[in-house]
């Protein structure tokens, strides 16, 4: 589901699903379940984001924070 390099991985604390942030113009944050590997669902950053350079899930597993390196 990425279109440029993974800069950014989380797990999630139960370690049921699995966050990667990308490099890019357009930067992706896909989010994966890591018991089937199956693709669950995926944001854009927003604009003058150009990479994802770190990304984290919440306690509950319910919200994710990431950060971007935009000027």
């Amino acid at each position: 589901m990425h279109t440029d390099d993974i800069t950014a991985c989380a797990v999630s604390f139960d370690r049921s699903r699995v966050a990667t942030g990308q490099n890019g113009q357009k930067p992706l944050i896909c989010i994966w379940n890591s018991v089937s590997g199956e693709f669950e669902c995926q944001k854009r950053m927003g604009k003058g984001c150009r990479l994802v350079t770190a990304i984290a899930f919440s306690g509950t597993g319910k919200y994710i924070a990431a950060s971007d390196a935009a000027e």
